[in-house]
Parts: C-alpha cells; sequence; structure tokens
C-alpha cells in the first residue's frame, strides 16, 4: 500500500503494530476475507442496486478489489501501546497508511451501508489524456455520509533498486466541488499531484446537492493504452444505513478511560489488601493480649525476690547496700495483714 512518511514511530511501537496486530492478525483474515467477499458481492450482482440480480454480475479485476478495500479505509487514532499509551497515527502515515478496513464504508448493500459507491473497472487511458467523471451529493432517501471519496488505482512495473520517483506509467488523481477549477483537491493528504505511489485517494466533507468533477490525468505513461481501476464513494440517492452501529468496537475504543479504570482497579485492590492485612495484625496482638496470665503486684514481688536469692552477685549487692540479708524478708509476709 501506498504511504507517506511523516514521522517513524519508535521501533517498540512498530513491531506491536506489525507483530501484534496489523499485519500478523488483519492481512490474513481481514484483508482476505473482505477482498473475497468484494468478489462475491459483483458475482452475484449486488452493484449498482444493492441488491441481489445475477443479470447485473460481473468478475471484478484485482485492481478494483483493492480500490475498494483502500477507499473504504478508516481513520485510526494510533498505536495502542496498553495501559493507555497511544502513539499517534494519521492518514497516509507509515503506521496506517489508508486505514482500517471497513466493508460497510466500501460498498452499498440496501439499508445496511454508510454509502454508496460508482466504480469504473479496467478503463484504457492514453498518454497526455484525460478521462473526467461527474457526481452529483443526493441524500433525500436517507443517505447520512459526510464524505465524497475517490480511489484510483492501477498496476505498474517494478521500480529499480534504489530510485526515489519509481512509476513507468504515471496517472494522477485530481477532483474539484462545485464548479470551483480554481482549488484542485490532490490525493494521499497532498497539496500537489502524486508521482510516487500507484494508489491515489481523495476524501473531501459533502452535502447534498454538492458535485464532484473527478479527473484522471495520464501524465507520463509509457506503455499506451494503460489499464486502471477509480472507485467513488458518496450519497448518491441510497437510503439510510438502518443496522445499529452504537456498539462499534472503534468508535468505543478510549485507551485514556481504559488506564484511568485499570489504576483504580489497582488501587482498589491495594487499599484492600492493606486493610485485610491491618486487620490481621491487629486482631493477633488483641488475641496475644487476652491469652497472656495476669500477674498480681505480690506475685510479681514473690518472683523479684526468688530471683535475687538465686543470683548470689545481686543478693550480696543488696546486703552492701541495705544492711539487711535478703533471706530475712523472705521470712516476712508478703502483705502487711495489718
Amino acid at each position: 500500500y501506498a504511504s507517506h512518511v511523516n514521522n517513524s514511530p519508535p521501533r517498540s511501537s512498530l513491531c506491536k503494530n506489525l507483530f501484534g496486530g496489523s499485519l500478523a492478525y488483519s492481512t490474513p483474515v481481514v484483508v482476505t476475507g473482505s477482498a473475497a467477499l468484494i468478489r462475491q458481492y459483483f458475482l452475484d450482482g449486488f452493484y449498482p442496486t444493492g441488491q441481489r440480480n445475477l443479470k447485473d454480475s460481473f468478475d471484478p479485476s484485482g485492481n478494483l478489489i483493492k480500490a475498494i478495500l483502500l477507499n473504504g479505509g478508516q481513520a485510526m487514532n494510533g498505536v495502542d501501546n496498553d495501559m493507555g499509551s497511544v502513539y499517534p497515527s494519521a492518514p497516509y502515515d507509515a503506521i496506517q497508511n489508508y486505514g482500517r478496513i471497513s466493508l460497510i464504508d466500501s460498498l452499498y448493500i440496501h439499508g445496511k451501508s454508510n454509502i454508496q459507491a460508482r466504480v469504473f473497472d479496467r478503463q484504457s487511458i492514453f498518454s497526455n489524456k484525460q478521462k473526467i467523471e461527474l457526481f452529483t451529493i443526493d441524500t433525500s432517501k436517507g443517505c447520512g455520509g459526510k464524505e465524497f471519496s475517490a480511489m484510483l488505482t492501477w498496476t505498474d512495473f517494478p521500480g529499480l533498486p534504489g530510485c526515489q520517483s519509481c512509476l513507468y506509467d504515471d496517472l494522477d488523481l485530481f477532483v474539484t466541488k462545485n464548479s470551483n477549477h480554481i482549488q484542485r483537491y490532490y490525493p494521499n493528504g497532498r497539496d500537489d499531484p502524486d508521482t510516487i505511489h500507484n494508489n491515489e485517494r481523495i476524501r473531501i466533507p459533502a452535502s447534498h446537492g454538492d458535485t464532484f468533477e473527478v479527473t484522471v490525468d495520464a501524465s507520463n505513461i509509457v506503455n499506451n493504452p494503460h489499464s486502471y481501476s477509480l472507485v467513488v464513494t458518496g450519497c448518491f440517492g441510497g437510503v439510510a444505513n438502518e443496522l445499529n452501529t452504537n456498539e462499534n468496537v472503534f468508535l468505543n475504543d478510549h485507551p485514556k478511560q481504559a488506564k484511568d479504570n485499570k489504576t483504580l482497579i489497582f488501587a482498589g485492590v491495594f487499599v484492600g489488601l492493606a486493610i485485610i492485612a491491618a486487620t490481621g495484625y491487629f486482631g493477633k496482638q488483641l488475641r496475644d493480649t487476652r491469652s497472656r496470665p495476669v500477674i498480681m503486684p505480690e506475685e510479681r514481688y514473690q518472683m523479684h525476690i526468688e530471683n535475687i536469692v538465686a543470683n548470689p552477685s545481686v543478693s550480696e549487692l543488696t546486703e552492701a547496700a541495705f544492711g539487711n540479708p535478703v533471706h530475712s524478708t523472705l521470712d516476712k509476709p508478703l502483705i502487711d495483714d495489718s
């Protein structure tokens, strides 16, 4: 896929994106599965009405399938590095390129899509020629799409190693809105023609009654004529999407809120464990206090005297200090009855 590198992500973020989700999982499952569904869509005759009609069946080219996948891509916030840390990303950068695949924004199925599509497959063009297609936004039947999107794809010979501008056959896409030919919209987030990539997408805000002129310009063609595929999406008279998308995981993904929730959970667990530990400690102290025998004052005095008698050195010191033999105190009652 084409990409414009604005800021390279940290290696850890990029590796997590590549091996933790984007390539390891989505490529074989989401991309190939979506490509198969797109092909089946045309073979079953769902185009252009959004309802099955085998009379409309045709076999789409690989270029057309790729154009539909890229045209419907939705922007992502960035790479989620867990714990609420998100490395930012923008459309056409090295992380997301054209964004996450979304078939609901790619092809029209009656009552189950956000947009309608117009496709131009296996178109031929000669060098220095242009092909122009006109479109008018029509939301009268309930279509709720807010954008006009055009996607151009074509195949090209492999570029030479180390080349900076590698296209042999260079096609350019640009769009004008409401007959304003002074302002041109260019692809892939650029302000001028893209001479590097063979996938070009333009997105413009749109409302009912807006008109768009889409131009494919064969600025430099080596192999005449050259084939391309063009996909355009927007509101072209289709009905509203009746599906409930409120539980869309992408619209309800809030890493910062998840981080705050985890912090509160960890804090609650820590406080709970601290309370349990404190309760156990003080409970043990209370039990030990209750189980310890109570020694009355006279018993304590008797124990002290017995200790002195058992220790001659202490007895001698006591006798020298007070002039009375220690053993004489043993003949006296510990408590005076009077």
